[in-house]
């Protein structure tokens, strides 16, 4: 909740906060997947990393515009969206397939990240994560029902030969 300029400077110190606690562990790959209510906040964010992080080794940023990204680890093909725009898991599926034809045929597991609550559903070999939000309740959200959520942020582990093996939680509640 705010104005933009006190949204986008609160997004840019947590972020950072939280990157670099998770560089501690492993190098960072920063993935931009602008949300359907704050896309130029969240080119903004991604600008913002991508410049405070430049001479980092350990974070890369990846500079892409398309509304789905695709990333190969290892044996995992990971696709990430926002799911404001395509939310089935078939649709998804059958994209990552058209979009990422050469990584489908390599990776043994494929998968899709998309947000607003938490959901997780598998059709054929190809698992949807819908992660849940830290976002608020506003005028938008009461009128079309979406209330009552809890608030929280979700990491995913993944291994590099046998995919996701765990999630970890936060929520705003500390």
């Amino acid at each position: 909740d705010g104005n933009m300029a006190d949204i986008l400077a609160t997004g840019c110190d947590l972020m950072t906060l939280y990157i670099d606690t998770l560089r501690q562990i492993a190098p960072v790959e920063l993935i931009l997947m602008a949300g359907n209510h704050d896309r130029i906040l969240s080119v903004s964010l991604h600008l913002y990393l991508q410049a405070w992080y430049n001479n980092c080794d350990s974070i890369t940023t990846v500079k892409c515009g398309q509304s789905r990204q695709y990333i190969i680890y290892e044996n995992n093909l990971l696709c990430f969206h926002h799911g404001d725009t395509v939310t089935k898991t078939t649709d998804l599926a059958r994209l990552a397939a058209i979009e990422a034809p050469r990584a489908w045929g390599k990776c043994t597991h494929r998968m899709a990240f998309t947000g607003h609550h938490e959901k997780i559903e598998e059709d054929r070999g190809f698992t949807r994560y819908q992660l849940p939000s830290l976002s608020g309740e506003d005028k938008w959200h009461a009128r079309k029902g979406y209330v009552g959520n809890r608030k929280m942020v979700a990491a995913v582990l993944i291994d590099n030969k046998e995919g996701i093996f765990a999630s970890i939680y936060g929520s705003s509640n500390g």
